[in-house]
């Protein structure tokens, strides 16, 4: 592959015209034209793509936060649904027993 400089006709941009070698096809299938980009712009190109990735990964820990929180509330729910049973069911229980007290004292 060949790299040459040139200038784009229209506004002056530099750029960068690579050959590859022709494997079939016309030439224009084997030649491509990019810009090229200073130390400025790659960097700025650099820091762009770490912004993206940065909000990407943002947006990832927002939805396993509210995932995580939605759990917890619904953990929490379901524990006082038990304990409601579980307080339902004594109060039976000890109803129960008090019945069975009362009967047992006027049988004597």
């Amino acid at each position: 592959m060949a790299e040459h400089e040139a200038e784009c006709p229209v506004c002056g941009s530099p750029l960068t015209v690579s050959v590859f070698p022709h494997i079939g096809g016309s030439v224009a299938e084997n030649v491509s034209i990019t810009p090229r980009l200073s130390e400025a712009e790659l960097t700025a190109q650099a820091l762009a793509a770490a912004q993206a990735d940065a909000q990407l990964k943002l947006e990832r820990a927002n939805v396993a936060a509210k995932a995580a929180a939605e759990a917890v509330i619904q953990a929490d729910k379901d524990r006082q649904e038990r304990k409601a049973a579980a307080e339902k069911a004594l109060a039976e229980r000890v109803t129960a027993a008090k019945a069975t007290l009362k009967v047992a004292k006027g049988t004597k």
